[in-house]
């Protein structure tokens, strides 16, 4: 499994993964648990599907839209029942 360095999250970065809280550059920037989770993510998705990073962000951008839709299914069903 790779590891998160500051080369990797350069690129996490850059590939809108994620974002810095403070916008800075990656080596000065503050993350939040939430963007290091994701990272984590991205980098499994990349190493067990033996997707390159930009693969892996499409992924995640695909399960989002999936986790979304799923989310407004369940309000539209309580609102029908």
């Amino acid at each position: 499994m790779p590891k998160l360095t500051l080369d990797v999250l350069t690129d996490v970065v850059t590939l809108g993964i994620v974002e810095s809280v403070s916008g800075e550059s990656p080596s000065r920037s503050r993350f939040t648990n939430g963007a290091a989770q994701r990272s984590i993510r991205a980098l499994r998705l990349k190493h067990d599907l033996e997707l390159n990073l930009a693969g892996a962000a499409l992924v995640l951008e695909l399960i989002d839209e999936l986790e979304t839709a799923h989310a407004r299914l369940r309000v539209l069903e309580k609102l029908y029942r």
